[in-house]
C-alpha cells in the first residue's frame, strides 16, 4: 500500500465547507460529500463508518459517494456497539451513548440489522466492544460475551465480512468493556475459539500509558 490508511468518522449529511489543507492525518469531517475532498490532502484510501452517523438516504447512494472517491470502508461499527447492555444507574459522567435493548438476544438481532447495512457499504471489518459487566457477575459477563462473539462472527462471515473486537482503556470498565489490554483480548479470543475474529486497536482510545500497549 503506497498511501497511508486511517479511519475517519463519516456522516452522510450535506456539507459545503471547502477542505482544509492543514487538517492532520486523522481527521473527522462532518459530511460524506465533503469527505472525498479531504482525501487528496490526507493520503487516505480507507474510511471508518459508524452506522449511527449515516443519513436516511438510500444506502446505495451513500455507497456511491465512497466508490466515486476511490475509497473503501476498511472498518465500521454498528449502532449496537457493545455486546452487553449499558449498566443501569451509572453516574451521569460515566454514562456512554450505547443504545439498544437490554435483552442480549434482542441486541444481537439489532446488531445484525446494522451489519447488513454496513455490508451494503462494502465494509471489510465490523468492530464490536464487549460492554461492561454491569449487573452481570464477571463470569456471567465473560460467558455471554464469548457466546455472542461466536454468533456474531458467524453472522459476519455469512454476510461476507469479518468481525473484530476492540479493547478499551481501564476507565471504561465501568461502562464499556471487560477487556482493557491486548493480552486480555487475546485470552478472550482464545476462549471464543474462532481464529477469524480480528482485533481493532484504536490509539485514540488506548494510549501509550495504558496497560497492554508496547
Amino acid at each position: 500500500m503506497t498511501r497511508r490508511e486511517s479511519t475517519l468518522e463519516i456522516q452522510t449529511r450535506s456539507g459545503t465547507e471547502p477542505p482544509d489543507p492543514t487538517l492532520p492525518h486523522v481527521a473527522r469531517p462532518t459530511a460524506a460529500p465533503q469527505t472525498p475532498d479531504h482525501v487528496p490532502f490526507l493520503g487516505i484510501d480507507g474510511l471508518g463508518v459508524i452506522e449511527g452517523k449515516l443519513s436516511d438516504d438510500p444506502i446505495e447512494s451513500q455507497r456511491q459517494i465512497i466508490d466515486d472517491a476511490g475509497l473503501r470502508v476498511s472498518v465500521s461499527a454498528a449502532r449496537i456497539l457493545t455486546i452487553l447492555p449499558q449498566p443501569r444507574n451509572l453516574p451521569k459522567p460515566a454514562r456512554a451513548r450505547f443504545p439498544g435493548p437490554n435483552d442480549l438476544d434482542a441486541r444481537l438481532e439489532a446488531w445484525q440489522t446494522g451489519l447488513e447495512k454496513l455490508v451494503a457499504l462494502g465494509t471489510e471489518t465490523v468492530l464490536v466492544c464487549t460492554g461492561a459487566a454491569g449487573e452481570f457477575s464477571p463470569e456471567a459477563a465473560r460467558s455471554a460475551v464469548i457466546e455472542s462473539l461466536r454468533v456474531m462472527a458467524a453472522m459476519a462471515e455469512d454476510a461476507g465480512t469479518r468481525l473484530a473486537v476492540e479493547p478499551m482503556r481501564e476507565a471504561s470498565l465501568i461502562n464499556a468493556t471487560i477487556i482493557t489490554s491486548l493480552q486480555d483480548t487475546l485470552e478472550l479470543l482464545d476462549d471464543v475459539g474462532d481464529d477469524d475474529i480480528g482485533i481493532v486497536f484504536d490509539v485514540e482510545v488506548k494510549g501509550p500509558g495504558d496497560p497492554g500497549v508496547r
